[in-house]
Formats: C-alpha cells, sequence, structure tokens
C-alpha cells in the first residue's frame, strides 16, 4: 500500500513531504517484493493476495501519477509477479 523509502521515485516536483503514496520509478522492486513475498506465504497457506491498497486516494498513490501508472507499475507486473511464483493463487484488487 505504500512505497518503501529505498525505492526510487518518479522525478517530479511534490507539495508535500510524504513519500509513500510516490510513484516508483520503475517495477522491478516491486516485482521483486511480491515473489518473495508469494513464495514466503504460499506454503503457509495464503493464496490471495491484495495489490496496493486504494489507488484511487491520493494517500496511497499519488494524484500526479495518475491511475494508468499505477496499472501500468503496480497491476500488471504485481499480478504477473503473483501468478509466475503461484500458479493457483488468486490475485485481488
Amino acid at each position: 500500500a505504500y512505497t518503501p523509502d529505498w525505492v526510487p521515485r518518479v522525478s517530479r516536483t511534490r507539495d508535500d513531504a510524504y513519500g509513500g503514496n510516490d510513484e516508483p520509478a520503475t517495477s522491478s522492486e516491486w516485482v521483486a517484493f511480491v515473489d518473495a513475498f508469494v513464495r514466503r506465504m504460499r506454503p503457509l497457506g495464503v493464496r490471495h493476495f491484495g495489490l496496493w491498497n486504494e489507488a484511487n486516494l491520493d494517500g496511497f498513490w499519488e494524484e500526479e501519477a495518475g491511475l494508468d501508472a499505477w496499472i501500468d507499475k503496480i497491476v500488471l507486473p504485481g499480478a504477473a509477479a503473483v501468478r509466475a511464483a503461484c500458479a493457483d493463487c488468486v490475485v485481488l484488487g
């Protein structure tokens, strides 16, 4: 649901000092996280994974980035990472 401090961001002028809703520069860190998380949780019986909470709210995804960037950088690569790590898992919005 939030962009970690260690993830590179898209360079833009921001009106707030809060970085948790910033658009990441690429999807690579996100995909690596999702892959590791699914591989850790699946053996414990977890089969359902939700991706990044409420991108329509500015507190979770910056408005300047737009929902197309969320779909392209978070939803599509995140869903692919879940399915690559676990063919019988379910991806939730």
